[in-house]
């Protein structure tokens, strides 16, 4: 019987953990602590907010949350923002270490991406790339925008059709410098 309590218990404490690593959105708000503190707000609630931290596999990397844009963005519809967290864990997870990544990652996919540039977003550094690729003859643009804290590095994104990415690029800035981490 006692083996048994015991057992439970460390199930019980088990999924309250997995639990609490899940995000949160409270209003137009999301939260989230598993790959490091971050909060993203949705300006005047232009977004569906869908936590993904549950849905990552590990607590080193992965999906935090992705936004939704409500309306079309230039007759481009559905137009989702994606937020990526990689917890820091020793001295290899760094800035550049991601870009490399990404820059990577998005070329084995036959983009190009241009090179990066430091910048600030509501006073806060910030690394900005602009990618381009074609698939199935349709040209879209995108744009990384990495956010360093102290125990995370997060990346905000969005690829879109061309003809929406002025727009897409205005908002993706919109909602980074609604972030707090």
């Amino acid at each position: 019987m006692r083996r048994d309590c015991l057992r439970y218990l460390v199930v019980s404490l088990f999924f309250l953990a997995a639990q609490a690593r899940a995000g949160e959105v409270i209003g137009n708000t999301f939260i989230g602590e598993r790959f490091g503190y971050i909060e993203l707000t949705s300006v005047d609630g232009k977004w569906e907010i869908v936590d993904r931290e549950k849905d990552a596999n590990n607590d080193m990397a992965g999906p935090v949350a992705d936004f939704k844009f409500k309306e079309p963005i230039s007759g481009v519809k559905p137009v989702t923002f994606n937020a990526l967290g990689f917890r820091k864990v020793d001295q290899s997870i760094t800035v550049d270490f991601l870009i490399k990544t990404l820059r990577d990652a998005w070329s084995q996919q036959g983009g190009e991406m241009d090179s990066v540039e430091a910048g600030r977003i509501s006073g806060k550094k910030v690394w900005i790339t602009e990618k381009r690729i074609t698939l199935k003859g349709n040209h879209a643009h995108g744009r990384d925008i990495l956010l360093e804290g102290e125990k995370a590095v997060f990346v905000i994104s969005v690829v879109v059709l061309a003809a929406a990415y002025p727009e897409a690029k205005r908002l993706l800035e919109e909602l980074a410098a609604s972030a707090k981490y």
